[in-house]
């Protein structure tokens, strides 16, 4: 959902007149693993999961403002994922996440920080399938919690790497990634 990101955005942008700001975009390479929570369980047949990992990609803006804080907004496309019922039938979903996150960090060295994120993500599920009742595609809300570090090579230049998760059992899909990227610093 852009209008997240759009709404992000226009909430960051007026802070940065105000104060002084580290304002960052970073872009990323993920490997999701995503978890059903019994959501494939339909009519009486257990589809599980095929192929429950795949590799996509992820985009951020970051605002700063002191270490405690900060503030997320992204999107990430966690991939395709292939799931098989008990009679033999193939169903595709593909994930795609918007988040909002709190995002506090702590600085380690004058380069080097380590970063936390804590917010909402909505869960944007896309499915194709021969399966009856197979699950609708509806998008669902959850938690987000990532885990990072950054070092910034120059001025205006970092490399990142990150671990998260997404879910926590109020969206029917959960997923738990891993990233890698860099960021660009105004």
């Amino acid at each position: 959902m852009k209008t997240i990101l759009f709404i992000a955005i226009a909430l960051l942008l007026p802070f940065t007149a105000v104060a002084e700001v580290d304002l960052s975009v970073g872009v990323q390479y993920i490997h999701s693993e995503i978890d059903d929570n019994g959501l494939f369980d339909i009519s009486g047949t257990k589809a599980e999961f095929e192929d429950d990992t795949d590799n996509g990609f992820g985009l951020n803006l970051r605002a700063s403002w002191s270490p405690w804080l900060g503030v997320k907004a992204g999107y990430m496309d966690h991939g395709s994922f292939v799931a098989e019922s008990s009679d033999d039938e193939k169903a595709t979903l593909d994930v795609k996440s918007y988040y909002l996150a709190w995002a506090p960090q702590v600085e380690v060295t004058e380069s080097w920080d380590v970063q936390l994120g804590l917010g909402y993500t909505y869960f944007d599920a896309d499915s194709s399938s021969n399966i009856d009742d197979w699950y609708d595609g509806d998008d669902r809300w959850g938690f987000y919690l990532s885990l990072g570090t950054e070092y910034q090579i120059n001025q205006h230049l970092g490399i990142f790497a990150e671990a998260g998760y997404s879910g926590w059992g109020i969206a029917d899909i959960e997923t738990n990634w891993f990233g890698a990227g860099v960021s660009y610093h105004w």
